[in-house]
C-alpha cells in the first residue's frame, strides 16, 4: 500500500471518527430530560463547527496531496523514464508544487548520470582497446626478448611462451601450451625453488611478488640454463602459477671452465722456466768469479727461459681476455658521484653540454663501465640528433632505478639502437659491447618521450643499492611553525616576476642546519645548503653547500640528529664569510624552503653584521601544503613528502633537505595549478592567506 492510500485510510478513519462522535454527542443531548434539552440551534451550531473541522481537513490535504504527493508520484515515475529508458526525459511535475528545486536537481542529476554512463561507455570501449593493443605490445615484446620466457600453473604446465624459448633449447619439440615444463627443465631445482619462493611470499619476507635466480640443466644435460623465477600475483586469476625467465649460460660456463684450466696451464707450464731462470740467477749470484764460458751459458739461459715467459704471458693475456668471466666489480654507487664523473669530461671538452638533474639516488653497478657506457651514449646522441644539450637524471622505479639521458626532440628508433648494442664500449675490460654492459647489469635499455614537452630520453634500468632503504638517523624534532614573520610581506613590486608561470622560474631552494631551534637565544647555523631550479628541473649539478663555523659548541642534542659536531666546523669559515656567498649563489632567484621562517630568521639576524640583505620573493612549501590540504594535520616535510610519493634520501643534511623540499615543491606546482595557482603573483597570495588565517604556533 503507497503512502498516499495509507493516508487516505488514516482520513477516512478520522472522519468516520469524527462522525460518530458527532452522532453520539447529538444522542446524548436530545436524550435528556425536558428541562435540559439543548435548543436546535446549538446542536446546529456544534454540527456546523463539526463539518468545517472535517471539511478543512479534507481540503488541506487534498492541497497537500496536489503538491506534494503527486508532485512526488511523478517525481519517482520520472527518475524511472530516466534511469531505465531516456535520460533526457523531462519532469512533468504540474506548477505550484511543494517541492522547490528538487525537480531540476533530479533532472541535472539524470544528465550528469547519462553523461557519466557515456563516458563509462566510451572508456570500456576504450579500454578493450587499449588492452587489444596492449595485448599486442606484450606479444611484440616477448618476441623481442632475448630471454626465453615461460608462463606456468600451478601444476607446471606451459600457458605461454616466447620464440626465445624455443632459440635457446633448440628443441621445439618439447616446447608447447600445455606440456609440463619438467619435460624440459631438470625438476629438482625448479620445485625447490617454487618451495623457497611459497614459504617467503606466505611469512611476508618479500615486498611484491617474491623472486629468486638459480642455475638449471635442462632434462637432457646438454644445456645449462641461468634462471630467474617470479611468482604470479594471485590477482592475474592463475592461483599458484609463476614465470620462469632463462638464458644459456652453457658458454660462459664452459669459458669460466676455461679460465680456470688456463690458470693451471699457466701454473704448471711455468714453474719449469721459473725454476731454470731461478737456477741460473743463483749461480751467477753464489759464483762471481765464474768461468766466462759457464758465465755466457747461464746468461744465455736467463735470456731463453725470459723470452719464454714473455711469449707464453702474452699468449695467456690474449686468451684471458676472451674469457673475460661475470665476475665484475660491482658496487653502491651515488648516482651525483656517477654523473659527476660524467659531466666533468664534458665539460672539459666544452661539448656536448651536460647537465646533473633530479634528486640523488644510491644504485648498484660497475662505475667505470657506467661511465664509458653514458659517455658514448651521448656522443651517439649528439651525432644522430644535432643536439648539444643533455640532462642526466635518474628516478626510483619499480625496485630498479632508471637512469636517464634526457634531450630536446624525438626518441631514438629501435633499429638505431639495436645497432648501438653490438657496437664496444672502448677502454671496458674484455672490450665488452654496449649489450654486455647493460646485461652485466641486468638491464634492457630503450627510448621514449620525456614528461617534459618536447623531450626524450634513453633510460637505463640499473639494479637499487641497499643504502637507497637505510634508515635515517634518529627523527628531529619539529620545528616551531611561525607564521607572523616579515617575509609574509613580500616587497610590494615583484615586477615582472609576479606575472611568470611558476614552472618557467628559477627558484633557490634551501635548507639550514642549526645548533637549535632558538635563534634569538644564541642558536647559530652550523650548515647551509641550496639547490637551483631551472624551469621545471632540478639541477643537481648546481648545490650550493657549506658547513659553518658556530663560534660556540654544538649541544649534543642536536649532532644527534644532523652528524655535525665541533670538530668538523672548527676549520670550517663563519657565518660572516659563507653568507655572502650563498647571496651570490642565489641571485636573483625565488627562494624555496620549508617552513622558511625558521631558516631566515637565523640568517636575518646576520644581516647586519654580514652586510647582506636578503629581498628576494619567497615560497614556503608548508604554507603551500596547508593551502592545498589544509583538511590533513601533518605539515611536516616527512608528511608532505609521504603524502606526495617524494622519496626521501639525505634527510637531517642540509643539502638533503633541500633535495626533498625541491622534490615537493615541484610536486606543489603541479596540484597549484589544479587550484588556478599558476603565477608567482597567485603562489604569494595563496600563501598570504594562509598566514592570515593561521595563528602564531611558537615564538623564538
Amino acid at each position: 500500500m503507497s503512502a498516499r492510500s495509507k493516508f487516505w485510510l488514516l482520513l477516512a478513519t478520522i472522519l468516520g471518527v469524527q462522525l460518530a462522535a458527532l452522532v453520539f454527542v447529538a444522542w446524548w443531548l436530545t436524550d435528556r430530560p425536558p428541562q435540559q434539552t439543548i435548543t436546535a440551534e446549538v446542536l446546529i451550531a456544534f454540527g456546523g463547527i463539526g463539518i468545517v473541522l472535517v471539511t478543512s481537513l479534507v481540503l488541506t490535504w487534498a492541497w497537500l496531496d496536489r503538491s506534494v504527493f503527486q508532485a512526488l508520484r511523478t517525481l519517482r515515475r520520472g527518475v524511472d523514464i530516466i534511469t531505465q529508458t531516456n535520460p533526457q526525459h523531462e519532469l512533468e511535475v504540474r506548477p505550484h508544487h511543494l517541492l522547490d528545486e528538487l525537480p531540476d536537481a533530479i533532472h541535472k542529476l539524470g544528465l550528469e548520470h547519462d553523461q557519466v554512463k557515456n563516458e563509462v561507455a566510451q572508456a570500456l570501449i576504450s579500454g578493450a582497446k587499449k588492452a587489444e593493443e596492449q595485448k599486442v605490445r606484450l606479444e611484440a615484446v616477448l618476441c623481442e626478448l632475448n630471454e626465453g620466457v615461460f608462463v606456468c600453473d600451478a601444476r607446471s604446465r606451459i600457458l605461454l611462451y616466447n620464440p626465445s624459448a624455443q632459440r635457446i633449447l633448440y628443441n621445439v619439440t618439447v616446447v608447447g601450451l600445455g606440456r609440463s615444463l619438467h619435460n624440459i627443465f631438470a625438476r629438482e631445482p625448479v620445485e625447490h625453488s617454487l618451495e623457497v619462493l611459497h614459504r617467503a611470499a606466505k611469512e611476508h619476507r618479500e615486498v611484491g611478488e617474491p623472486e629468486t635466480d638459480f642455475v638449471c640443466a635442462t632434462v637432457d644435460q646438454k644445456l645449462l640454463l641461468r634462471c630467474r623465477l617470479r611468482l604470479l600475483s594471485p590477482d592475474l586469476g592463475i592461483q599458484s602459477g609463476f614465470v620462469l625467465a632463462f638464458d644459456d649460460v652453457t658458454r660462459q660456463i664452459r669459458a669460466l671452465g676455461q679460465r680456470d684450466n688456463l690458470l693451471r696451464k699457466v701454473l704448471d707450464d711455468n714453474r719449469g722456466p721459473l725454476a731454470n731462470l731461478r737456477a741460473a740467477a743463483e749461480n751467477l749470484v753464489a759464483h762471481p768469479d765464474m768461468e766466462s764460458e759457464m758465465r755466457v751459458r747461464f746468461q744465455a739461459i736467463i735470456a731463453q727461459e725470459s723470452a719464454k715467459l714473455s711469449e707464453q704471458l702474452d699468449q695467456m693475456g690474449a686468451r684471458a681476455r676472451a674469457l673475460v668471466g661475470s665476475e665484475w666489480l660491482m658496487a653502491d654507487l651515488y648516482s651525483a658521484d656517477l654523473f659527476g664523473i660524467v659531466v666533468n669530461r664534458f665539460n672539459k671538452i666544452g661539448d656536448p653540454k651536460v647537465v646533473m638533474t633530479g634528486t640523488p639516488l644510491w644504485l648498484y653497478g660497475d662505475s667505470h663501465a657506467l661511465t664509458l657506457l653514458l659517455e658514448q651514449m651521448i656522443r651517439r646522441l649528439q651525432v644522430l640528433t644535432g643536439v648539444y644539450e643533455f640532462d642526466l637524471d635518474v628516478l626510483m622505479g619499480d625496485r630498479r632505478i632508471y637512469v636517464d639521458i634526457v634531450w630536446k626532440g624525438a626518441p631514438i628508433n629501435e633499429s638505431v639502437l639495436a645497432e648501438w648494442l653490438q657496437e664496444p664500449v672502448k677502454h671496458t675490460v674484455g672490450a665488452l659491447t654496449v649489450h654486455e654492459v647493460i646485461d652485466i647489469h641486468s638491464g634492457q635499455i630503450w627510448s621514449q618521450r620525456h614528461r617534459r614537452h618536447g623531450y626524450s630520453v634513453l633510460r637505463l634500468p640499473v639494479p637499487v643499492s641497499s643504502k637507497q632503504w637505510e634508515l635515517p638517523r634518529d627523527k628531529l624534532p619539529p620545528r616551531p611553525e611561525f607564521y607572523d614573520f616579515d617575509l609574509a610581506a613580500q616587497p610590494a613590486d615583484l615586477g615582472d616576476l609576479a606575472d611568470q608561470p611558476l614552472d618557467r622560474l628559477s627558484f633557490v631552494v634551501f635548507d639550514t642546519e642549526t645548533t637549535g631551534l632558538k635563534p634569538s637565544a644564541g642558536d647559530e647555523i652550523v650548515s647551509i645548503a641550496g639547490v637551483r631550479i631551472v624551469k621545471g628541473r632540478i639541477l643537481t649539478s648546481e648545490t650550493f653547500d657549506r658547513l659553518v663555523n658556530p663560534k660556540r659548541n654544538i649541544p649534543k642534542r642536536s649532532i644527534r640528529f644532523h652528524g655535525i659536531s665541533d670538530d668538523k666546523v672548527k676549520d670550517k669559515p663563519p657565518i660572516e664569510v659563507v653568507l655572502p656567498q650563498f647571496q651570490e649563489f642565489i641571485g636573483d632567484a625565488v627562494l624555496v624552503a620549508h617552513n622558511g621562517a625558521f631558516d631566515m630568521k637565523f640568517i636575518q639576524l646576520k644581516e647586519a653584521e654580514t652586510g647582506c640583505r636578503f629581498d628576494n620573493p619567497m615560497l614556503d612549501t608548508l604554507l603551500l601544503s596547508v593551502f592545498l590540504h589544509d583538511h590533513v594535520e601533518d605539515h611536516t616535510l616527512d608528511g608532505i613528502a609521504n603524502r606526495l610519493g617524494v622519496e626521501i634520501s639525505g634527510r637531517h643534511t642540509a643539502l638533503g633537505d633541500a633535495l626533498v623540499t625541491a622534490e615537493i615543491f615541484l610536486r606543489l606546482i603541479a596540484l597549484l595549478a589544479e587550484h588556478d595557482v599558476i603565477r608567482l603573483s597567485d603562489a604569494l597570495a595563496a600563501s598570504d592567506r594562509v598566514v592570515n588565517v593561521r595563528t602564531e604556533q611558537a615564538s623564538f
